[in-house]
């Protein structure tokens, strides 16, 4: 069995001719925040993709717990504890907070359901202020908020996030990573794909950067925010 939670080795995929990724080498290990950065078209959210099956590589092996991922279906990873909140959140606009959160739990019982009802309301109060609101007409934050909770319903082993911040409030940000913080307290390991690298390698432990598809750097996530390199090409600094 693999030592590590998640393992990405050797990981290429395309769409069409072009190469997304190539030669990714990724590790994950339980009770971590692991984040990538990387500009826009690094390859970020492909990597997220491939890991859930809705992009298939072209070469190289995929992990979790040992397990190879590459020929499971989706809903097969979902059923092995990975939860993938999507960029741009996708909650369904019609129905009620309530409702978008009991899809999430669509795999357990209803005495999980509502354990993990009172969960995602315990990390995000104002779910539960808005539980009989429609969800499409919900704020960016309150949006993410959900989707990280419908996510949660799941009862995952790992959590992926892909640009938890994207379109949302600076204020809601703060709230969205103050909640990250705490579910990874509560033994949650989580895998974020990230633009803002200064709020990424601030609530995380290891961070990879991605160029053009490829890991470039990793390390803790201290060292690589202290990196010149970084610290120019995506803190702003100089």
């Amino acid at each position: 069995m693999s030592e590590h939670l998640l393992s990405l080795r050797r990981v290429s995929c395309r769409y069409g001719a072009v190469r997304a990724l190539t030669d990714i080498h990724l590790k994950v290990d339980a009770g971590e925040i692991v984040t990538l950065i990387g500009a826009n078209g690094a390859g970020k959210s492909t990597l997220l993709k491939a890991i859930v099956s809705r992009v298939r590589p072209d070469e190289g092996e995929i992990l979790f717990e040992g397990t190879s991922l590459l020929r499971k279906a989706t809903h097969e990873i979902a059923a092995m504890g990975i939860a993938l909140v999507p960029e741009g959140r996708a909650v369904f606009g019609n129905l009620t907070v309530l409702e978008n959160l009991e899809m999430g739990g669509y795999l357990r019982s209803k005495s999980e359901n509502r354990q993990s009802l009172e969960h995602a309301f315990a990390i995000f109060p104002r779910l539960r202020e808005r539980v009989r609101q429609a969800a499409g007409t919900l704020s960016g934050g309150e949006q993410q908020m959900l989707a990280i909770g419908r996510a949660l319903m799941a009862k995952p082993r790992l959590l992926l996030l892909d640009e938890p911040s994207l379109g949302i409030a600076p204020i809601l940000v703060r709230t969205i990573y103050e909640a990250i913080d705490a579910i990874n307290r509560e033994g949650m390991t989580i895998l974020v794909v990230e633009q803002n690298a200064h709020l990424a390698l601030k609530h995380s432990h290891r961070a990879y950067v991605l160029e053009t598809g490829r890991v470039v750097m990793e390390g803790s996530s201290r060292e690589i925010a202290n990196d010149p390199k970084v610290k120019e090409a995506y803190l702003g600094e100089i």
